[in-house]
């Protein structure tokens, strides 16, 4: 079974923090965790990972949310919250590309097909 060491990063706008282009509030929801495929698609399904950080996916890249969260901090205060999937490790080595494409693949497909990268390697 394959593993994955992943961290879940968040990012909060206040209704001015755009104006500036800085988040007010950041941070980790998930920091250097190991994970199933399973989790990931929990995670995907839970934070709205639909974009890469680069249209040039390298080893680097991650998965975001282009869509704010739309909760009670949204509705009552103008928050708005995004959120990031950083994948640090396949099997104990850092990504490659492909993997990270594989992955974004599927989440983004949002298959249902158990996920396997050794056709990556």
């Amino acid at each position: 079974m394959q593993t994955l060491i992943v961290s879940v990063t968040y990012e909060k706008f206040l209704p001015l923090d755009f104006d500036d282009g800085e988040a007010s509030d950041t941070g980790f929801l998930v920091k250097d965790e190991e994970v199933s495929f399973e989790d990931i698609a929990h995670f995907a399904g839970r934070y709205g990972f639909n974009a890469a950080s680069s249209s040039e996916v390298d080893r680097n890249t991650w998965l975001n949310s282009t869509d704010s969260d739309q909760d009670r901090e949204y509705f009552e205060q103008g928050i708005e919250k995004f959120y990031s999937l950083h994948i640090q490790q396949v099997d104990g080595k850092q990504p490659s590309a492909e993997q990270i494409r594989t992955i974004a693949n599927v989440i983004f497909s949002k298959a249902a097909a158990p996920l396997s990268l050794q056709a990556c390697n």
